[in-house]
């Protein structure tokens, strides 16, 4: 009887180390680069993300979302980011990435459904922020 519940055991946990392994998770979030020129600037995002340039946020894959860049001095200004599919294929799940097998690549698929099948546009977002005229001396 213990040898019997040792093997069920042992089957059922080979199940599900089989069936975790092939299922991988598709990260649901992005990295996005904001880089201004010059360095220094506020960039405030319209899904509540802030941060001093330059920097990197994370945001949902199929997000789309404003950056506004402030910095005293400067013109203050907003770019739009948009969320895209992935890659040529744009829809059947095939990405641009690719995964060298030996000495062949191979494209790596992915659910179309899923969000990892999703990238944000531009990515990085480089502004570069003109300065403002600075007022005339008094004399």
């Amino acid at each position: 009887m213990i040898m019997r519940s040792l093997k069920a055991t042992l089957v059922l946990g080979g199940v599900f180390v089989i069936a975790g392994c092939t299922t991988l998770p598709s990260p649901s979030r992005n990295s996005v680069r904001l880089v201004t020129e010059p360095p220094g600037a506020t960039a405030t995002t319209t899904v509540g993300t802030t941060c001093t340039t330059p920097c990197s946020i994370s945001v949902n894959r199929r997000e789309n979302f404003d950056v506004t860049f402030f910095m005293p001095g400067h013109e203050t200004v907003t770019v739009q980011v948009v969320s895209r599919p992935r890659g040529p294929s744009s829809g059947i799940g095939l990405l641009d990435d690719r995964v060298r097998v030996g000495l062949i690549d191979r494209p790596i698929v992915a659910d179309p459904a899923s969000a990892a099948a999703f990238e944000h546009a531009p990515n990085p977002v480089v502004v570069p922020l003109a300065a403002l005229g600075r007022p005339a001396p008094r004399r």
